[in-house]
């Protein structure tokens, strides 16, 4: 597994995968313009109150594994671009609402929970089947590192101009930004291909399945992928946000630098690989990725947050990329139950981020912030589980 920028000559790509590339890299812009500052925007309207957000949020993950299962029943009936479509428009009026949310506070908040609900419930299975269905199984782990590159390449100049806009005209202008580039993330869809798959399971067949010994790892491994995740994307940039005195240009600022450090040491990936072999550099990722999450206890200025987040990273890469080509290819493996082990994988996802960010409003009273890296440390180690084959 090399991960240079550009080593990926012969590595290429299907219309479809384009098509649905081009459709996740114009959201993921619409998304990565605001970025860090989503999860900010809830903590300064709800009083810097931290718990406010966590249960927000909490509650939310929690809907989304039971509205998950539902949304995989319109895929026979509706398609899977279509499902998209509609989904990504449901997106676009999330960041809508925040956009208006001074004109009515609890509407828009209303507004903002419906359009995140169903957006989640019609985007993601769909998305994840047609990546399996579409991608190469010879070639999935350099078509995601790949892809991944280009994006982070682009995402990597995002949040400073986001940090900027938010500096000088405020959180109206970002959200409206972030609201026309989502609405064109559709286009692309329309050119690719239209699939189904009919879901067989009932919710209490996949209660059943959360519980069986044969996909007991699928299921820890995506759980606690959603854990570590949980602490990444709520917990960890208000916890940056509060420790640079809300100063937006300095968190976008930090946020660049490290996306940028990130795709250089690429490059030293892949020199690695070759001279110390891939196991060693995957078991290497996997202890920066840990212990990244104990060094941030120790984060305390706005260097510290940059070294430790760069080196959390490095070690992210390299897991991030093995795991998702992992956990693509079990999909795949399934052939006709991928639809129902693609549920199985994201509802674990989603119930484990869910009841972590519940937990963590009564572990930061007891013990504060930075309980919650050790709990993301835990989680991260057993992400590894999923390198063990199941089928359904």
């Amino acid at each position: 597994m090399k991960l240079r920028l550009f080593d990926y000559q012969n590595v290429s790509f299907s219309s479809n995968v384009i098509y649905l590339y081009l459709n996740r890299l114009l959201s993921q812009i619409g998304i990565g313009i605001y970025g860090v500052f989503g999860v900010i925007f809830f903590f300064e309207k709800f009083g810097n109150s931290l718990k406010d957000v966590l249960l927000l949020f909490g509650i939310l993950y929690l809907i989304f594994f039971f509205t998950t299962h539902l949304g995989a029943k319109f895929i026979y009936l509706i398609g899977m671009k279509k499902l998209m479509m509609i989904a990504t428009l449901f997106l676009a009026l999330t960041t809508y609402a925040l956009f208006m949310w001074n004109d009515n506070p609890f509407l828009y908040l209303l507004m903002f929970c419906l359009g995140l609900i169903i957006y989640k419930m019609f985007y993601w299975i769909p998305y994840h089947v047609e990546f399996a269905e579409f991608t190469s199984q010879k070639n999935r782990g350099k078509q995601i590192a790949a892809l991944s590159n280009i994006s982070e390449g682009i995402m990597a100049v995002l949040p400073i101009i986001g940090g900027f806009i938010l500096a000088r005209e405020g959180y109206e202008i970002l959200f409206l930004v972030a609201t026309v580039l989502i609405f064109l993330s559709i286009v692309p869809l329309f050119f690719m291909k239209e699939t189904k798959e009919r879901y067989t399971w009932s919710f209490f067949k996949l209660i059943k399945e959360f519980f069986s010994k044969k996909t007991r790892t699928t299921v820890v491994s995506n759980f606690a992928n959603g854990v570590q995740d949980g602490v990444g994307t709520i917990i960890w940039p208000i916890f940056i946000f509060v420790l640079l005195k809300g100063d937006y240009l300095f968190v976008g600022a930090i946020t660049t630098l490290t996306i940028v450090a990130l795709i250089i040491l690429r490059f030293a990936v892949g020199g690695a690989v070759d001279r110390l072999g891939e196991k060693k550099v995957l078991n290497m990722g996997s202890i920066f990725y840990t212990s990244g999450w104990l060094i941030k206890i120790f984060v305390e200025t706005g260097t510290g947050i940059f070294l430790s987040h760069t080196y959390h990273n490095f070690g992210k890469v390299v897991n991030q990329v093995s795991f998702d080509s992992t956990v693509y290819d079990q999909a795949a493996d399934n052939g006709h139950f991928v639809d129902e082990f693609t549920v199985l994988k994201e509802s674990s996802l989603l119930l484990g981020k869910g009841l972590l960010l519940l937990v963590a409003i009564s572990v930061i009273g007891l013990f504060g912030v930075t309980a919650t890296f050790v709990i993301a440390a835990v989680a991260s180690l057993l992400m590894s589980l999923a390198s063990k084959r199941v089928s359904i």
